[in-house]
């Protein structure tokens, strides 16, 4: 029997689960971001608000509450287009352990975005960035600095 051999295998283990965790949170908020980006990002000035709700003659538009209508739209395929900023605000990250991360929203129309309807095609904003962080091996890549940094 060697003498003097220690094992730090529960210790390693620890360090490797708090660097995979490190990595998977870094993966997804760079993730948030860069939907956040795809998206546009322009956010409405209550002057705008204001201004999109009236007619030049004064009178009062019916539109719906705080939704200007002078935006574009977007078109089907690509990523939804800022109407009210609802959907990026609500874009959000969680973690649950050390090995899994969850990135979205809970507004109640992002998955007709994301998936389309019967009556509006898709828009997606989710797919496309996970797609591009998979082909780039990200993850991978913030796994081995997250390594190096324990």
């Amino acid at each position: 029997m060697a003498k003097g051999v220690v094992w730090f295998g529960k210790q390693y283990l620890r360090k490797v689960q708090r660097a995979e965790k490190r990595a998977l949170q870094r993966t997804a908020i760079a993730m948030v971001g860069d939907i956040k980006k795809s998206m546009g990002g322009q956010r409405f000035t209550t002057a705008e608000r204001t201004a999109a709700r009236y007619t030049k003659a004064g009178k009062k538009r019916k539109i719906s509450a705080g939704a200007p209508t002078h935006r574009p739209r977007s078109k089907p395929g690509e990523p939804p287009a800022v109407q009210t900023a609802n959907l990026i605000n609500s874009m959000t990250h969680e973690m649950e352990g050390y090995n899994i991360a969850r990135v979205g929203t809970n507004d109640k129309y992002a998955s007709f975005l994301e998936f389309g309807t019967s009556k509006m095609k898709w828009r997606p904003y989710l797919r496309p960035i996970m797609d591009r962080y998979t082909a780039d091996h990200t993850l991978a890549k913030n796994l081995v600095i997250a390594m190096r940094e324990a």
